[in-house]
């Protein structure tokens, strides 16, 4: 499990009860655990964090950016928090008005969102 996906647009009888099967539960997040434990009554639910592997994956130590860049989801879903995060750019252009902005997502970016 990646997400706890019981949502206002979804049947909730339906979404809930699909985390009361008996069966394993794997999860990334020790939130998810709690959940499951919190809201579901299991309590043997295993947590097996993300990771990368570092001798697959890796890059020689560099430089800072001569520019200050951040990255961004580029997600409607309102749980994602696009709203914040281009709130947060808003308040790091006052200090650093040359942040590169990086997003990333689904969709062409929409005309009335910057």
């Amino acid at each position: 499990m990646q997400h706890h996906e019981v949502h206002k647009h979804l049947p909730y009888d339906i979404s809930a009860a699909s985390y009361r099967l008996p069966l394993k539960k794997i999860t990334i997040a020790d939130w998810l655990v709690k959940a499951m434990a919190d809201d579901y009554g299991d309590h043997d639910v295993a947590l097996v964090p993300n990771s990368v592997d570092t001798e697959q994956f890796n890059a020689p130590p560099r430089d800072r950016n001569a520019r200050p860049r951040v990255g961004v989801i580029y997600v409607f879903a309102p749980f994602k928090g696009l709203d914040t995060s281009l709130r947060a750019i808003e308040i790091a252009r006052a200090q650093f008005p040359d942040l590169q902005v990086t997003a990333f997502g689904p969709r062409t970016p929409a005309e009335e969102i910057p």
